[in-house]
């Protein structure tokens, strides 16, 4: 039997037609990045280290007993794709894929599309940015940063590009039949 005329069963069906962006807009989108840039700068990250102070003499020569002390420092907390994807709720592999999907359409996009595209391209870049700027002046663990942006260095080992050629012998080792009667002994 057919659905009756004039139903309104469509409206079942508006939660199964995908979830609704996460980011409607790019300019909301600039404005939560503006968000998660502030958050983190108001939130640095608090480093604990311990010291250890040997013992000595009191005033009145009696020996002290070392002291561990554990000491917080206060460190710029880094901009990172992570932090940001978790701030905005969505999984890093989104942000990739949208952004990569908006890339692969080119003059395809529509305004909408292109200011979208425009605000996560910026974003990315701000972020990158402030790690390497970070990692150059030493706020940031330089070697982290560096694997975390691909920016390490790379060794070709192919000679050029080219892959690498070997002249060694190729050895047939075929079994000699006397070995096989005396038990692995050459016959005498």
């Amino acid at each position: 039997m057919p659905a009756p005329k004039g139903n309104q069963y469509y409206k079942l069906a508006k939660e199964a037609l995908g979830r609704p962006r996460t980011i409607p807009t790019a300019e909301e989108f600039a404005e939560r990045f503006l968000e998660y840039v502030a958050w983190s700068e108001d939130n640095p990250i608090l480093a604990k280290r311990a010291s250890r102070r040997e013992g000595g003499t009191t005033v009145n020569g009696t020996a002290k007993d070392p002291e561990t002390r554990l000491d917080s420092e206060s460190k710029r907390r880094p901009l990172s794709m992570y932090g940001f994807c978790a701030f905005l709720g969505v999984s890093r592999k989104w942000f990739e894929m949208r952004l990569k999907m908006l890339e692969e359409k080119g003059d395809g996009r529509t305004e909408e599309e292109e200011d979208y595209f425009t605000a996560m391209s910026r974003a990315k870049s701000i972020i990158e940015m402030q790690q390497y700027d970070g990692a150059s002046v030493g706020d940031f663990n330089a070697t982290l940063t560096m694997r975390a942006l691909g920016l390490g260095d790379k060794v070709d080992m192919t000679s050029d590009g080219a892959p690498i050629q070997t002249a060694l012998p190729i050895i047939n080792i075929m079994r000699d039949e006397r070995c096989a009667e005396t038990g692995g002994r050459e016959a005498e």
